[in-house]
């Protein structure tokens, strides 16, 4: 049947609701925290709707029902029984010529709408139904799983943007020996301690 497995499903979560007896085929049924519906088995009603609106007893009418050991598939509605299915498809269906040999009509013939793009990003998966779950993919890691390292410090949990070493070195300055004075004397210095002639060079530690 179409709807078996779907009835299973409402049996399995109807475990968590204690039913209690009121009289005249009618029950208090009390659900998870605070809530409570009052459930009849004689009219098929609910006081949550559910079951009046898909025609399966909803997880508090099916703790009613399981409660006085009747068989659930008697407490659906026939719409969803297979001989409901037979009576709709009983009628002969007849089969048609090819087109060509349709008869012509004098009406102006019927053009297909306009295709109109949906705006965004087009979609790739399917709807699942409400007992399926989706599997996610185990060949690719997930973000959140990766741990950043920075090469250059060897610590976890930060980059070049948040380390503390990653101003680098300082600058020094380094001189050469100076040309010497035509006569011989020694030579000039800044008052930094320079050498006068001397050429720097910019060097890094």
């Amino acid at each position: 049947m179409v709807y078996f497995r779907f009835v299973e499903k409402i049996k399995q979560e109807s475990v968590y609701c204690y039913p209690q007896y009121s009289g005249n085929y009618t029950y208090q049924v009390r659900a998870r925290g605070e809530e409570q519906f009052v459930v009849d088995i004689n009219r098929r009603t609910c006081g949550c709707n559910k079951w009046q609106l898909i025609g399966i007893p909803c997880v508090h009418g099916m703790a009613a029902i399981l409660s006085t050991n009747h068989n659930p598939m008697n407490f659906i509605h026939f719409r969803y029984k297979k001989e409901t299915f037979i009576h709709a498809y009983a009628l002969i269906i007849y089969g048609i010529n090819r087109p060509k040999m349709w008869p012509k009509s004098n009406e102006a013939p019927m053009e297909c709408p306009d295709f109109r793009k949906q705006r965004g990003k087009p979609k790739k998966k399917r709807n699942l139904q409400s007992d399926e779950v989706r599997i996610r993919n185990t060949t690719k890691l997930r973000r959140n799983y990766i741990v950043v390292t920075y090469r250059k410090c060897g610590k976890e949990g930060h980059n070049i943007a948040t380390c503390d070493k990653r101003g680098g070195g300082t600058d020094s300055v380094a001189t050469t020996e100076g040309e010497s004075q035509a006569d011989g004397g020694s030579q000039a210095e800044h008052e930094d301690g320079q050498p006068r002639g001397g050429k720097r060079i910019r060097t890094q530690k």
